[in-house]
């Protein structure tokens, strides 16, 4: 009995072991489902952090640009800055240089209509319009016979001047005209 003994027990311990390593297989298995499916789990976690950082590194890489841009946008605002401190100082020269210019040309422009209104005296003799007087609208006073004549030669004027005839006269002498006068006559300008 020993021995049939001894057979059911290794037989029982047979069936423990493989019952039990059946058991940790099995838990095995489920472990390695387990661990597939963290894995799984794990995978798209990483593929979709993978994702959100790529999307992250390209919004960074276009505020990069961006900034940059408004750095280079600064750097221009500064110098156009400097550059309308430095335009708005040779503005205020050039005001001051343009006013000096103005008085002078006001100058200038009462000394030429002085000039102008101011009366021309000839002595007797002939005179070109254009060359010893300029052309324009006068009134002349002398004692003197008068005569005009025209580039062409026609006869524009011809009048005594003084006490035996008119005291004035007034003509419009054009460029090319040719005056004659027997005595001394002004020409006053009008």
């Amino acid at each position: 009995m020993n021995r049939n003994f001894e057979r059911v027990i290794a037989v029982i311990l047979v069936l423990v072991f493989a019952w039990a390593g059946f058991q940790m297989g099995e838990k095995s298995g489920r472990a390695e489902s387990v661990d597939k499916e963290a894995v799984k789990v794990a995978a798209d976690s990483k593929r979709q952090l993978d994702s959100e950082f790529q999307a992250t590194q390209g919004k960074l890489e276009a505020n990069k640009a961006k900034l940059k841009t408004l750095e280079n946008y600064e750097s221009k605002v500064a110098q156009l800055r400097g550059d309308t401190s430095r335009l708005a100082s040779e503005l205020k020269s050039l005001d001051g240089q343009l006013e000096d210019k103005q008085a002078e040309l006001k100058s200038l422009t009462g000394r030429i209509t002085r000039e102008r209104t101011k009366p021309v005296q000839l002595p007797a003799g002939r005179f070109k319009v254009g060359r010893d007087l300029r052309a324009g609208r006068y009134q002349v006073f002398g004692e003197s016979n008068f005569a005009v004549y025209s580039a062409d030669g026609d006869l524009k004027v011809n009048t005594i001047l003084g006490d035996n005839g008119n005291a004035s006269y007034v003509c419009d002498l054009e460029d090319g005209d040719s005056i004659q006068a027997e005595s001394s006559v002004t020409f006053q300008p009008l």
